[in-house]
């Protein structure tokens, strides 16, 4: 339960965020972004009626947020390389695992690296890497703390739809690396450093109002 709760922290989850994806090999040429917020900013937040689920992969317990807001910077311009999108500071509310847990989590880094594009759909796919994030957990044991580095969808399969300004993070096991880093504080071995955590939500951008666009310049 504790290991779930410190995916929760983020990710990603982080985790993220909040804009596309990508790879330096894909588009040579490097991508156009666009946005409407001149300082560059933006922000995200789950997509109504969903929720964020965190799973520890050693133990296969799931935890859940019912709220997450992600800011972060996406200068407009064009031939901008990876990462086209940055995380700057993040939320995790409303949390629940098993045994009656309850538990908060911040993500204070991130990089939205933009691979493929699909003009069909107007989606850009790719990952989310250096995450770097914290988690408070308590339960009837006491209060542990965690950090929680690493990457999401490392195999590409995380997608921003430019149309909608919807930001889906897809858990993948087989290419995990978002780990806890550390732990401190009363863990009672429930939550172990070096334990991989995946994160599934679906973000929808909040500001700028149209969304941001990531397209191959």
């Amino acid at each position: 339960m504790r290991k779930l709760l410190s995916s929760s922290l983020f990710v990603g989850g982080a985790a993220a965020a909040a804009l596309a994806l990508s790879s330096p090999a894909a588009f040579a040429a490097g991508w156009t972004v666009t946005n409407g917020n001149a300082s560059g900013a933006f922000t995200v937040g789950l997509k109504s009626g969903t929720t964020v689920t965190f799973k520890d992969v050693n133990t296969n317990q799931t935890f859940t947020c019912s709220a997450s807001t992600i800011n972060g910077s996406a200068p407009a311009g064009t031939s901008r390389p990876n990462p086209v999108a940055s995380i700057t500071s993040g939320s995790f509310t409303g949390c629940t695992g098993p045994l009656s847990s309850t538990g908060s989590a911040t993500i204070s880094s991130g990089g939205l690296n933009a691979v493929t594009y699909n003009s069909s759909t107007d989606t850009v796919s790719g990952n989310i890497s250096g995450i770097s994030a914290a988690l408070t957990i308590k339960s009837i044991l006491g209060t542990c703390n965690a950090t929680v580095t690493g990457s999401v969808g490392n195999n590409n399969q995380d997608t921003y739809a430019n149309g909608t300004g919807t930001l889906t993070l897809t858990p993948d096991p087989a290419t995990q690396t978002l780990k806890i880093a550390t732990t401190s504080g009363v863990c009672a071995g429930l939550l172990n450093a070096n334990d991989l955590v995946t994160f599934q939500a679906t973000y929808v951008v909040s500001s700028p109002t149209p969304p941001l666009t990531v397209r191959p310049t």
